[in-house]
């Protein structure tokens, strides 16, 4: 075999790619640093966090602002394993209302995880990503709710922040002020090179192509890695097709208009959101809908905030491609081992296992719809959740969570988006058994009827 023929097979072994429906670790998960020891060049930054954490409570918050994708998330989960603690994330932009934000953080720090159960934690972190989206402005919403919380809060509270903002000046008041600038391109090259060589693809790409990625990613470590797989997925692509036609040693001539070509190319593919969610209700087997889940366009990939949204899309519209209650109940199953295989994947940072979350959705997508002819010709409604946490009945989720030993947190996103659907669609025959079941009083059985109208 020929040097050039066994350089191909390495890389074809080894990329990262959607095909055929699999989903692998997205390059920036896969090599995002999981320990301090990982993370370069932010020696002073490093120790400026790891003392605002070990001498909580003498400061009780922290603040790292800075351009988005320079390394700050990564940075706070990366102290918190080296450290053995818990992560409780929220972004603040799904907070709309103060309320909402104490309910939140409120039931997350009550609620107990895995590693709390088998003792590998000591303690918790609470991440507020992107507090500069929070509603509000100084004396009103979420900023003096913010406040109130780090007071109280028994758990250091870090938060990120994109840009320096005057309605924020009262929080960076009281936090530990930790700011990154812009990376320099020569750092995000060198970065990139190092994906490369890791994933076996050296020299697929000219250090001309990686310079201008590296420049046209204005300091995010995030957006360069992104496009570089989209640039080596690309090129491979059109590989395996000139090898199929032109036969064994064909190769493409990695010009810089080219790559940059298949890049916009491999863009156009993504779908927003709401086409992803209709074509995945719309699959009528596993295959085609993980492959629909895995096309949806994410701004940041390596968000479990944006993954979990495309669950609650799902749970708002899976009752419009079936009404049987079988079918429902199964999907309902594997979609909750899809909300904890989420879970644990954000606690442990284990993104090798994210392949397991998409597919346990698609699973449930597919229980409804096989047998089916398939499509979806519905709207696409976005999530309610975000709207039941301020108007939904005290009396239901008071109920419900004696009744399950769950959170206030876990009914109102998973099962009340069902509950309204089926209150909404009931001849009254639900709404009186669920009545019955949770023994309800007079008015609460009337606050639930009114809320079903909502």
């Amino acid at each position: 075999m020929s040097k050039s023929n066994k350089s191909r097979k390495r890389r074809n072994s080894n990329t990262t790619r959607k095909s055929g429906g699999k989903i692998d670790i997205p390059w920036v998960e896969k090599y995002r640093p999981k320990t301090l020891k990982d993370i370069i060049g932010v020696d002073a930054k490093k120790k400026q966090l790891v003392k605002f954490l070990e001498e909580f409570p003498n400061q009780r918050a922290a603040v790292l602002l800075g351009p988005p994708g320079v390394g700050k998330t990564t940075l706070v989960l990366a102290a918190a394993r080296d450290m053995k603690k818990d992560v409780i994330e929220m972004n603040a932009s799904d907070a709309r209302s103060a309320e909402s934000i104490k309910k939140k953080i409120s039931e997350s720090t009550k609620t107990r995880s895995i590693t709390d159960f088998i003792g590998s934690t000591k303690g918790k972190i609470i991440l507020i990503d992107e507090v500069d989206g929070i509603h509000g402005n100084q004396d009103r919403g979420g900023v003096p709710t913010l406040l109130e919380i780090i007071k109280d809060s028994e758990y250091p509270i870090v938060m990120t922040c994109n840009e320096w903002l005057s309605k924020l000046q009262r929080i960076y008041k009281v936090s530990e002020m930790i700011k990154f600038r812009s990376v320099h391109p020569a750092s995000i090259r060198n970065v990139l090179k190092d994906v490369l060589e890791k994933e076996g693809h050296e020299g697929i790409i000219s250090d001309e192509i990686l310079e201008k990625i590296a420049e046209s990613a204005n300091g995010d470590f995030r957006s360069a890695i992104n496009d570089l797989q989209s640039l080596v997925e690309a090129l491979l692509h059109k590989e395996r097709i000139l090898e199929k036609d032109g036969g064994a040693g064909a190769r493409i001539d990695s010009t810089t208009k080219e790559l940059l070509e298949d890049l916009n190319s491999t863009r156009d593919e993504f779908l927003s959101i709401f086409d992803g969610i209709r074509q995945a209700l719309g699959s009528t087997t596993i295959a085609g809908a993980r492959r629909a889940i895995g096309n949806i366009e994410m701004p940041n990939v390596s968000s479990n905030f944006q993954w979990d949204t495309i669950l609650q899309y799902i749970l708002e519209n899976i009752h419009k491609i079936s009404r049987d209650d079988d079918k429902i109940a199964l999907a309902m199953d594997l979609f909750s081992s899809a909300d904890q295989m989420l879970g644990f994947v954000k606690e442990t940072q284990e993104w090798s296992l994210l392949a397991y979350f998409i597919n346990f959705v698609a699973a449930g997508i597919a229980s409804i719809t096989n047998g089916s002819k398939g499509g979806f010709n519905s709207s696409v409604d976005q999530p309610k959740f975000r709207f039941f946490r301020d108007s939904s009945p005290t009396e239901l989720l008071d109920a419900i969570s004696r009744t399950f030993q769950v959170s206030h947190r876990d009914i109102k996103e998973e099962l009340f988006p069902v509950i309204k659907h089926m209150l909404i669609q009931d001849d009254g025959v639900f709404k009186k058994e669920l009545q019955e079941w949770l023994d309800l009083d007079a008015a609460g059985k009337r606050k639930i009827s009114k809320w079903a109208m909502k």
